[in-house]
């Protein structure tokens, strides 16, 4: 991502379901390892962010994380 932002990329895309296939164990983790990456850097203001969360169906419901399911949330 530094290599990126060094070569004028600013957007970034994100989603729950990244890795695919998703798992329990793994939903989120783009938006952490992102997120993370931003905090380190102090760059959150220079950079575009899309992320998305799948509808929650019942029988896969158990891998949307709470916090997505509670809505947006500041990074």
């Amino acid at each position: 991502m530094d290599a990126a932002v060094e070569g004028g990329i600013n957007f970034f895309d994100v989603a729950e379901m990244y890795p695919v296939p998703c798992k329990a164990e793994t939903c989120g983790i783009s938006e952490e390892i992102v997120g993370n990456w931003m905090e380190a850097r102090g760059n959150r203001e220079k950079i575009i962010l899309a992320t998305k969360v799948r509808d929650l169906i019942a029988d896969k419901a158990a891998y949307v994380t709470p916090t997505a399911a509670a809505g947006p949330t500041p990074l």
